[in-house]
């Protein structure tokens, strides 16, 4: 690719070599045709129906409907098509139609006319400068739309339609390689979410280095083999965004990808968790795991976990893994659900010896840091996107 050259012309700052001239100023309206048809419910399934609260956000593609309206007319599209929720545009639920179907009125349907390759405008919507622009006009506060008139007067540029195949072709493969790493990642977690049932079912045992099984697990309540200590929130005033005083871990907005993310830090700490301390959300949502990258002061929608001599943390970090799903059965309340140290001290926990611990925690930690590696390839390849996005078009 040649980078584009100093002179303020309408062409992108990446372009493929054999590529020259200007490209031509056009609106969204002067490229997609009018979508006029209709089909009814009647005649779908709902692996061919689409609404908004089936097409996945950031880009992501699409999963089946759990249901289709009855016998009524939907707005019918086309292989090529390009769906886009109107409602929340900020989501980013936009899909390149790789089949025939209907789809809800909420959904807008983008059909290329023959100025433009399909698979090209889909990269020019599916791009952040496009949903941007979308939010500048979009109407309502709780569930903002977009709006249809200023979303037709989108400008863009375009080029000769041989440029345009070649952007699309490239952008497509990279789009097929995100793909096949989210299937990567999807087949990972599947994987250790079935080993780690067997393991915690007992349905899979470890044995020693010596080849002897290990004694059997032993009922406990979570108490008994950690210590659990519930955060307090400072003084709001003692808040900072400027690095002072320590980190403050508040809640589930602290904690990203199972590890603590505080966005800000106080002067007048409370209660503490240490580095390698685990971290549960106490607080609607509860019962988010997360193992501290710091130490930092913990507010009230957080609790700290530490082993004791009868625990290895990373089998505690499994276990909470497990128990994610079971939180709804303890958690109090209606509006705002919320546990306390009891409620969390007396969950049972069957635990085995520290030797047998440490053989599950290392294996399924193995297995944790090969999916972490996988996401961290998932990121590249999707910081490439947005970049070539921003680049490869004016």
């Amino acid at each position: 690719m040649k980078q584009k050259s100093k002179k303020n012309l309408n062409v992108p700052n990446l372009r493929f070599k054999e590529f020259e001239g200007e490209w031509v100023e056009a609106t969204l309206g002067e490229l997609v045709e009018n979508v006029r048809g209709k089909i009814s419910t009647s005649l779908l399934s709902v692996d061919k129906y689409i609404s908004t609260e089936n097409i996945l956000q950031n880009f992501q593609g699409v999963i089946p409907a759990t249901s289709i309206p009855n016998n009524t007319n939907v707005v019918a599209f086309r292989k090529d098509d390009i769906l886009f929720s109107n409602i929340r545009p900020y989501l980013k639920k936009i899909w390149l139609a790789n089949y025939n179907g209907g789809c809800s009125a909420d959904v807008v349907v983008f059909r290329s006319n023959d100025t433009c390759e399909a698979k090209f405008l889909h990269h020019l919507i599916a791009n952040d400068k496009f949903i941007n622009y979308v939010m500048l006009g979009t109407k309502g506060t709780k569930m903002p739309r977009g709006d249809k008139q200023q979303i037709s007067n989108y400008t863009t540029y375009l080029p000769s339609k041989s440029e345009q195949t070649k952007i699309a072709t490239f952008l497509s493969l990279l789009d097929d390689r995100i793909s096949t790493q989210r299937q990567i990642i999807e087949e990972m977690e599947t994987l250790m979410k079935g080993v780690s049932k067997k393991i915690f079912s007992q349905e899979l045992r470890f044995k020693d280095d010596d080849g002897n099984e290990f004694p059997e697990w032993e009922v406990k309540k979570l108490g008994e083999v950690a210590t659990i200590q519930m955060g307090q929130s400072p003084n709001s005033s003692s808040y900072n965004t400027n690095g002072v005083g320590v980190p403050l871990i508040q809640g589930n907005a602290d904690i990203m990808d199972r590890k603590s993310n505080p966005r800000q830090h106080t002067s007048s700490p409370t209660k503490f968790c240490e580095i390698g301390d685990l971290l549960l959300t106490v607080r609607a949502p509860v019962g988010h795991v997360a193992k501290s990258l710091h130490y930092a002061c913990i507010g009230r929608g957080v609790c700290s976990i530490k082993n004791n001599e009868y625990s290895v943390s990373d089998f505690i970090y499994q276990f909470l893994l497990q128990f994610e799903d079971a939180w709804k059965t303890i958690e109090q309340g209606s509006t705002f659900t919320s546990v306390n140290s009891s409620d969390i001290g007396s969950i049972s926990i069957t635990i085995p010896s520290i030797k047998e611990q440490t053989k599950i925690a290392n294996f399924l930690s193995a297995i944790d840091e090969k999916l972490e590696n996988e996401r961290q390839i998932l990121k590249k390849y999707t910081e490439q996107k947005k970049y070539l996005l921003a680049n490869m078009f004016v």
